[in-house]
């Protein structure tokens, strides 16, 4: 009987020096909002509008996993970081709108990512490389944060703009940022 006391005790103390050695429970990062920020808020003659469009109110979570012990012991012979698996909830979606009349295409609510062009790092296989996309859509949208989207079109009708950018994520949770007021002369 003492020898299964001891084993247990035993087990449990080598359980939790493996557990203080693995990685850190937040292994998904999460954000709550986004933020568009134009590089003027007026755009003259020849010029293109260009929105920089980061996350923001980032956040570390735990997976959706249960807890297991298997995984810190896995864990506990690597190197890991807070965050190591990405976003826990992945954007699917990636949506643009005005609150005004853009053209006759195009008045005001409607999507407007076919007039927007992303610019910035896209990471595949580890390797940071520019893009240049005709259509945001067409690219990954969980890899368009922290990008430019640029509009090199001028309005036709209303030459005042508040833009809005939604992220939609997996899990259905949509996460919008708002521009100023954004004028053409």
């Amino acid at each position: 009987m003492k020898k299964i006391i001891l084993f247990i005790v035993l087990v449990f103390n080598i359980q939790g020096f493996l557990i203080s050695c693995g990685c850190p429970d937040e292994n998904y990062v999460d954000f709550s909002e986004i933020s568009l920020l134009p590089d003027f808020n007026i755009v003259s003659e020849g010029e293109f509008l260009n929105l920089y469009v980061s996350i923001e109110d980032l956040y570390y979570t735990t997976s959706v996993n249960s807890f297991s012990n298997l995984n810190y012991i896995a864990n506990a012979t690597t190197v890991c970081e807070k965050g190591r698996d990405g976003l826990k909830y992945p954007i699917v979606n990636v949506s643009v709108f005005s609150d005004s009349d853009f053209d006759s295409e195009h008045p005001a609510g409607t999507d407007l990512s076919d007039i927007f062009k992303a610019y910035g790092l896209y990471e595949y296989n580890g390797t940071l490389t520019p893009t240049d996309y005709d259509f945001i859509n067409l690219l990954d949208p969980a890899y368009l944060t922290g990008t430019s989207y640029v509009m090199e079109s001028r309005p036709q009708i209303d030459m005042t703009h508040r833009f809005e950018v939604r992220f939609e994520k997996v899990n259905g949770e949509i996460v919008n940022g708002f521009s100023e007021e954004i004028t053409w002369e």
